[in-house]
């Protein structure tokens, strides 16, 4: 363990050699190992004398014989040697810090800009989820509640053709429109976009829990998106049983007025039979 030490320390004294100049003169102030001492003479390039003063007192000095690697014309500490490496990654270090606090700082001066912009259009926000395919479910408000599902491919080929329609019908006021046909024509149909299926859901439920709710029962788009949500109320169940009612009533009339015809043809037919016969008659006489 020693021996490793002392080579530790040789290797630290070889470094510190590197950088302090090792041409000394006779009489010049050195210090050797952190010691201070008069240089004397030079040995050979490896070895040199030095007078150490062992009793500050006395003045009392002895001459040695030390390895010139472990002099210098400075008192050097080994962590001395790297301060000028570590102020110098320090600064490197508050530079990056100030240089990624500067990018915050614009990056969050940038976003708030752009907020301020997306803020002042109303819609905007969510014409931007629409063309990022967050918009999953979208229900249409202008005839009764109609459910269209965004993550359906069918439906570009039915009659719900899905775009978006960028418009500005008033100052700042940007919405988007269900085309009717794949052409883009039609598009008047008003819409509310939604992420989840749970959202649209409880907006249904928020409209028929208006003002309109008791005509929104009674229309069968509602009461078809209803069906497809889940939502249960007791005046879509009283209008499905009226149109249920009134269905059955249709059919009767149908009925009967068919009845009524069939009944007309026999008659029509059997006078037709009897007025042959008589006008054969008349044509044998």
């Amino acid at each position: 363990m020693e021996k490793n030490t002392q080579g530790l320390e040789d290797r630290k004294s070889y470094r510190a050699s590197r950088i302090v100049a090792k041409k000394f003169s006779p009489g010049d102030e050195v210090f050797y190992c952190n010691h201070a001492c008069t240089y004397m003479a030079d040995v050979d390039d490896y070895e040199a004398v030095v007078s150490i003063v062992i009793d500050q007192e006395e003045g009392e000095a002895v001459n040695l014989l030390v390895a010139r690697k472990y002099l210098s014309h400075a008192n050097v500490d080994i962590g001395d040697m790297y301060r000028a490496k570590i102020e110098e990654a320090e600064a490197l270090v508050r530079k990056a810090r100030n240089e990624a606090r500067d990018q915050e700082y614009a990056a969050r001066e940038k976003m708030e800009s752009i907020e301020a912009r997306v803020a002042k259009y109303k819609g905007l926000e969510t014409f931007l989820d629409f063309m990022d395919g967050n918009i999953k479910y979208i229900i249409t408000t202008d005839y009764g509640l109609g459910l269209v599902d965004a993550n359906d491919y069918r439906c570009r080929y039915e009659d719900k053709y899905l775009s978006a329609v960028l418009y500005r019908y008033r100052e700042n006021d940007i919405g988007l429109r269900i085309s009717e046909y794949s052409d883009g024509s039609g598009s008047s149909k008003g819409m509310e976009c939604f992420k989840t299926l749970e959202d649209a859901k409880e907006f249904v439920k928020k409209k028929l829990a208006g003002l309109d709710g008791d005509s929104l029962a009674k229309n069968d788009c509602t009461i078809t998106t209803c069906d497809k949500l889940g939502i249960k109320d007791p005046r879509i169940e009283a209008a499905r049983e009226d149109k249920r009612k009134k269905h059955i009533k249709y059919l009767e009339e149908q009925r009967d007025r068919t009845e009524r015809d069939r009944e007309r043809i026999l008659k029509e037919i059997e006078e037709a039979k009897v007025a042959g016969v008589e006008s054969q008659g008349d044509e044998d006489e």
